[in-house]
């Protein structure tokens, strides 16, 4: 195998990777919003449960107020288990690049090949770099759509919750944008529960 076949074997195996960690970003991309979706129409299914038992003066049992709190625990759990799976495929994208194996290879055949062909040669790897952009601008919608839809939903649990206690006699004051770290640990618990 010439030195040139091995610098565009190179780039054909990179660009392979790019694809099949792509096709798993995608993949994971849509497991994370059907959870979120599905998330926020049980959301929505137990809020107005809720409200309708406050308008009737029937409160909720703290038992089923646990329970409605587990499931919503449970699902923001398999959120984050995801968003780590997602971490994982990035970072192995990122190790898959192989932009400095790419370089290496360049540099020791530069001298034997003409202006010409490295010019070829850079912009296939300028493109693989533009391709890491657009992964990393993608893990940064997703990153967003993940918070945001944990701590969108903790606000209107805590909501929630605080309507009963209220119903039920008790002061509570809610106020958004409450530390989610505090959610995910009492999440650990329940689900342990």
């Amino acid at each position: 195998m010439t030195n040139q076949q091995k610098v565009d074997s190179q780039i054909i195996k990179m660009h392979s990777e790019f694809d099949i960690q792509n096709i798993k970003i995608k993949r994971l991309q849509r497991a994370i919003q059907t959870q979120i979706d599905q998330l926020e129409a049980l959301q929505t299914d137990q809020i107005q449960s809720a409200r309708r038992n406050l308008a009737e003066n029937k409160p909720e049992s703290a038992e089923n107020n646990l329970k409605l709190k587990a499931i919503f625990c449970t699902q923001i759990s398999s959120l984050q288990k995801q968003n780590l799976q997602l971490q994982k495929v990035l970072n192995d994208l990122r190790v898959a690049q192989g932009t400095t194996a790419f370089l290496d290879v360049s540099k020791d055949v530069n001298s034997l090949l003409s202006d010409e062909v490295m010019t070829a040669q850079n912009d296939k790897l300028q493109e693989i770099l533009r391709l890491s952009t657009e992964v990393e601008k993608k893990q940064a919608v997703i990153d967003t759509l993940y918070q945001g839809g944990t701590q969108d939903i903790q606000y209107e649990m805590d909501i929630l919750m605080a309507e009963i206690a209220r119903e039920n006699g008790e002061n509570v004051v809610v106020e958004q944008g409450q530390h989610i770290e505090d959610q995910r640990q009492e999440c650990e618990v329940m689900v342990i529960l």
